[in-house]
């Protein structure tokens, strides 16, 4: 090859010139603003895209069973009876909302919300995550989709925590809940696997939204 800047032959493999001395090393080209700018656009393109594609998980697990509820017998400590119910099927659990609890006044102020908990939970969490979508895909009010993930995820940790205290056996309320219901006693609720997932695609979701964004920045 020859050299680069006096342009006498040297050997290939030469890293410095063995006559001026010069590096056998191009320049860098400079970057421009636009390539920089360029490079920053594609960047927020991919954070927003995989936002999406998290929200959107976040929306189809609620195709996937939430909890599973089953009746354990009192004398044998057999499961009878064993169901799983979606997502969906929490939104839509009719005017009695899960009312595993037939002992209590229905009157009760606290005792009716209890019951319409779940209700309200998957149906606020869904609905958020419908509306970030939608911001998404318009481009807009990225900050504000973050902050509809945060608080459907918030929703469902609030459901999970709502069936863990009130229906799980390793629940810590559990033995001074029994006293007060019979039914309790044999009445089981495990989380399932969509639930979880759920939240936690809202999560990251979020942190898409918000990832690589200047604080005091308005979008």
């Amino acid at each position: 090859m020859y050299c680069l800047h006096c342009g006498k032959e040297i050997p290939d493999l030469a890293v410095n010139c063995p006559f001026c001395g010069s590096t056998q090393v191009e320049d860098a080209a400079p970057v421009s603003p636009e390539t920089t700018a360029a490079a920053g656009s594609l960047r927020e393109l991919s954070h927003r895209t995989r936002a999406k594609m998290l929200l959107i998980a976040a929306l189809v697990c609620f195709f996937l069973p939430f909890i599973t509820v089953s009746c354990t017998s009192e004398k044998d400590g057999k499961t009878y009876y064993s169901q799983s119910v979606s997502g969906f099927g929490l939104m839509n659990l009719g005017d009695s909302g899960l009312n595993l609890d037939t002992e209590r006044d229905e009157t009760e102020p606290a005792a009716e919300l209890l019951k319409r908990l779940p209700n309200v939970c998957s149906i606020a969490a869904f609905g958020m995550g419908v509306i970030a979508v939608m911001l998404l895909f318009l481009g807009r009010h990225i900050r504000a989709a973050g902050r509809l993930a945060v608080c459907a995820a918030v929703c469902l940790i609030l459901m999970g925590l709502f069936f863990f205290l009130l229906y799980s056996r390793y629940s810590p309320m559990r033995e001074a809940m029994e006293e007060s219901s019979k039914l309790l006693k044999v009445i089981y609720i495990r989380l399932r696997i969509g639930l979880l997932l759920s939240a936690g695609c809202f999560i990251a979701g979020a942190v898409f939204c918000f990832k690589d964004r200047p604080p005091g920045e308005l979008y």
